[in-house]
């Protein structure tokens, strides 16, 4: 040994000198990531983007937090490039030499988890809406959905659907319609739709003219196909034991607004009139003033002494007095 490394020795065995050995250093800072990356932040980390690997865990961390900018919406895709990312991370590391190794594509393609809702499933909430229709008369029902998407992107939950009309759900026409998009741990989506409403229908048309008050038969009517103009057109089997409250011109198609039963009591008739005491029952004869249904009360007029008086309808043609 020299006289050099004799000296180096003995400082070394005094301690004025201590031994120093070779340091291994650690794996350099990498991260890896794909070229597509899907997310659930509302921001952008690195960490999100892809495996942090080599470095010390303090070094892992602080990469992990490098923050890219905000997270896309739902349903739609950021791109960011390797050269915007490297720029990021020379402004994050500008305090070290050696920068952190980044092993990317020319870009990476990022996504927020999302749930899609589709027309079709919104579709189906507001047709369950309708009420069912005998399709022996109802031939068809069209339902055109205005400002509708084909889809609505969401943040990735358990999304629940909900429809209800706003208004009154008419036959035909414009009706408008609120569809609630909720989930327990996201904010509610709320859209209106309005739908324009086709119905076509088997209807009834009068042959001829038909008096006001006529009772109704099916010789008089057609039974025809057609797309119902105002909804309130009369649908289903004929109405026997109906009348019309209006007069119906040839060709025109009957509604439901034109029609009443059959009264009990035909304003003008005789009617059986039963004058009821506690002990005796009398029975005479009277003439019906107006129309009446059962329970109605209505005025009866005494053929003989020509007063008038109410009477309650309890049959066909006949009424009934109660004597205090």
């Amino acid at each position: 040994m020299n006289s050099r490394l004799k000296v180096l020795a003995m400082l070394i065995a005094v301690g004025l000198l201590t031994a120093t050995l070779p340091i291994l250093a650690s794996p350099a800072l990498k991260i890896e990531i794909p070229e597509v990356v899907e997310i659930v932040s509302d921001k952008i980390y690195l960490g999100e983007l892809g495996r942090v690997s080599g470095g010390t865990e303090q070094e892992r961390e602080r990469l992990k937090k490098v923050q890219l900018g905000a997270a896309p919406l739902p349903g739609i895709e950021r791109r960011l490039s390797r050269s915007y990312i490297m720029s990021i991370l020379r402004q994050y590391y500008f305090d070290i030499k050696v920068q952190p190794v980044l092993q990317m594509a020319d870009q990476v393609i990022v996504r927020v988890a999302s749930s899609k809702i589709s027309a079709a499933e919104i579709r189906t909430k507001i047709e369950q809406l309708f009420p069912a229709v005998d399709p022996q008369y109802y031939l068809e029902r069209k339902i055109e959905l205005r400002n509708l998407p084909d889809e609505i992107w969401l943040r990735k939950a358990d999304w629940d659907i909900k429809a209800e009309v706003i208004g009154s759900l008419p036959e035909i026409g414009t009706a408008l319609f609120k569809v609630t998009i909720q989930s327990s741990t996201e904010p509610p989506k709320i859209i209106n739709v309005s739908a324009n409403i086709k119905v076509i229908a088997k209807v009834y048309q009068a042959k001829r003219l038909i008096n006001l008050k006529s009772v109704l038969t099916e010789e008089d009517f057609e039974a025809v196909t057609l797309e119902l103009k105002t909804g309130k057109e009369y649908i289903g089997q004929f109405p026997l034991q109906m009348r019309n409250k209006t007069v119906l011109l040839e060709k025109q198609i009957l509604s439901r607004h034109q029609i009443e039963p059959v009264p009990l009591v035909w304003r003008g008739n005789e009617v059986n009139v039963r004058l009821v005491a506690e002990n005796f029952e009398i029975k005479i004869t009277g003439i019906a003033d107006e129309d009446g249904w059962l329970d109605d009360r209505i005025v009866i007029i005494n053929p003989v002494s020509k007063k008038t008086f109410k009477a309650r309808v309890i049959g066909v043609n006949t009424v009934e007095v109660t004597l205090q």
